[in-house]
């Protein structure tokens, strides 16, 4: 089973019995896309139906994009390309909430200013403060 990775006008790929039906909320995940782009490519086969990503081409459809990464596969068999949408949606694991709590510290550590910034700005307030005293006399 090869796949190779090309940009792929969004008209071009079409849709077939899929099994996912409903879209859930997709402003998320077009927001992520405008933020960061597709991380991820579409999987569509040589003829340009969707095999998996049917969110991620909605998306890039809705917010206009013409063109969408997508790993051609090169197989004709249906079983696979069946076993390849179920393995992309099944397949993997939602946070849990101890890693979604983990990650909330980690980003405000990322977020937080570095210690010597810290330090420079108090230096700076506590001169500020006293050249203000002097100031006012």
């Amino acid at each position: 089973m090869l796949m190779k990775i090309e940009k792929v006008p969004v008209e071009k790929i079409s849709i077939h019995d899929r099994i996912r039906e409903e879209y859930g909320d997709m402003e998320t995940l077009k927001s992520s896309i405008r933020k960061y782009g597709l991380l991820n490519p579409i999987i569509i086969d040589s003829e340009y139906r969707l095999i998996a990503g049917g969110r991620r081409l909605k998306a890039v459809r809705d917010l206009g994009f013409s063109t969408i990464e997508a790993s051609i596969l090169d197989e004709q068999n249906n079983l696979v390309k069946f076993d390849l949408e179920m393995q992309e949606n099944l397949v993997r694991k939602d946070f849990t909430e101890q890693e979604i709590n983990k990650s909330i510290v980690m980003k405000k550590r990322l977020l937080r200013k570095p210690f010597f910034v810290r330090v420079l700005a108090a230096v700076k307030r506590f001169f500020r403060s006293i050249a203000s005293f002097f100031k006012k006399k």
